[in-house]
């Protein structure tokens, strides 16, 4: 089996990465420079402006796995040309390519539940419900996401695919922007936290068991299709932030925070939530890692 991961030094393709490794699959990578971790697997280089995606190379491999994107990360500021080409263009050029090409293995992308955009009910997203949402959104990140979603519910042909919608993702290695390992090391110095008023309720799924789950559906035969793979548990942010504090034994602290003395995009979304049924029921999937373990490996 050949296995390609495109936008290999995404923090989510490490992890994959990763487990194909430990299953003695030792998958080809598409990125701007080697695995630190595995510095010998093949790698193309590929680099959104500058170095397109080489689509006649994927023609050799039986899996595709696309990872890359831009825009998840505010702080980057990175152009709407960027977030659009590498979360939407990219990969439905690759789509179409295998699928002119006749392609005969599997292509694994990735949507995100912010898709769904300015819910303000508590309400669980089937997929069908977050690939037709039409609520607004806040950014262009969760705009460019839609189009690669609906793109898959709608394109009259297409190579087996399995898009996995997606919560929020975390697990050590992450960027130390994302709110988890924030709060971990503002509190190891001591420095001034700044945090919304905590009130958006949102599901977390650990980076591990996304990996564990694709390297199931490469070794197995399922349905093709799109799968919410997320914990169905709720957690308000508020919740969240206790949980870390309480971790670092840091407990008595938290009731000295000061919520509301920052602002973020997502709170325009107070409620994310996916209904993971189908992934439960075709995919047998079931998250190894509870929340307080996952912020337990940060540590």
């Amino acid at each position: 089996m050949k296995v390609v991961i495109i936008g290999s030094n995404s923090f989510l393709a490490k992890y994959i990465t990763r487990e194909f490794v430990k299953c003695n699959i030792r998958p080809s990578l598409f990125g701007r420079s080697a695995s630190a971790e595995f510095p010998d697997l093949e790698l193309y280089s590929f680099e959104i402006p500058g170095e397109p995606i080489a689509l006649l190379a994927l023609l050799d491999f039986d899996i595709v796995i696309y990872t890359a994107g831009a825009g998840i990360q505010s702080g980057l500021k990175e152009s709407s040309d960027l977030i659009y080409e590498l979360n939407s263009f990219s990969p439905i050029k690759i789509f179409n390519f295998l699928s002119d090409n006749s392609f005969k293995g599997k292509v694994i992308s990735f949507g995100s539940y912010f898709e769904i955009g300015d819910e303000r009910e508590e309400r669980y997203y089937t997929e069908l419900d977050v690939a037709l949402s039409n609520k607004p959104v806040p950014n262009h990140y969760c705009s460019s996401k839609r189009v690669l979603t609906r793109f898959l519910i709608s394109a009259p042909v297409l190579p087996d695919y399995f898009h996995f919608i997606l919560p929020n993702i975390y697990g050590k290695g992450e960027s130390s922007n994302r709110l988890v390992p924030y709060l971990i090391n503002s509190i190891i110095q001591g420095t001034e936290i700044k945090l919304t008023s905590g009130s958006q309720v949102r599901q977390y799924i650990h980076a591990e068991d996304i990996a564990t789950i694709v390297l199931r559906v490469v070794n197995n035969e399922f349905p093709k299709g799109l799968y919410n793979l997320c914990n169905v548990e709720p957690v308000q942010i508020k919740e969240l932030v206790k949980n870390v504090f309480k971790v670092m034994g840091k407990e008595d602290d938290f009731y000295k925070l000061n919520f509301g003395n920052n602002e973020r995009a997502d709170t325009a979304m107070p409620f994310l939530l996916l209904d993971n049924y189908k992934s439960k029921e075709v995919l047998k999937f079931q998250s190894k890692i509870t929340l307080e373990e996952g912020i337990g490996g940060y540590l």
